[in-house]
């Protein structure tokens, strides 16, 4: 396993990678201990990142794999395909999905092992943002990054 670091607006993502593919991303602070083992993320995915925070649409076309349940892994696979700079809700991939456990769906959302890869920030509740493992604070940054903060949300 490889570790590699990514100094963003939102603090350091750290991105675990096994056997070819990318299996982990964490948002830490610069002063973490696990950035001392960590080496620069390599082109091209730096450069994914770069154009993200920018602000440029990006599809992150990363090898991964994930590992969940069969239930999380639908939910994921439903969060992949939330295109950038739109929003849906828990709700929303219940339907897709045919579940209506709401709160088994924001579970499976908050163990998303691959944030901002697989964009889990897009994901809202019917009249609130909805949590996000890394705080609001993230959570609204990066949906004004993609100019997809719903009108009515105060943060």
């Amino acid at each position: 396993m490889i570790i590699y670091q990514y100094k963003s607006p939102i603090g350091v993502l750290l991105l675990e990678f096994h056997n070819g593919t990318f299996t982990k991303l964490d948002i830490t602070q610069a002063n973490s201990d696990s950035l001392k083992q960590a080496s620069p993320l390599p082109n091209p995915y730096s450069q994914d990142l770069d154009a993200y925070f920018r602000g440029k649409p990006i599809t992150f076309e990363w090898p991964i794999k994930l590992q969940g349940t069969p239930f999380q892994m639908q939910v994921w696979q439903s969060i992949r395909e939330i295109p950038y700079g739109k929003t849906t809700t828990y709700k929303k991939i219940g339907e897709k999905i045919r579940s209506k456990g709401y709160q088994a769906i924001g579970s499976a959302v908050g163990r998303n092992p691959l944030a901002i890869i697989i964009p889990c920030h897009r994901v809202l509740g019917t009249r609130s943002l909805g949590g996000y493992h890394y705080g609001l604070m993230i959570k609204n940054f990066l949906l004004k990054l993609e100019n997809a903060l719903p009108d009515t949300t105060i943060c």
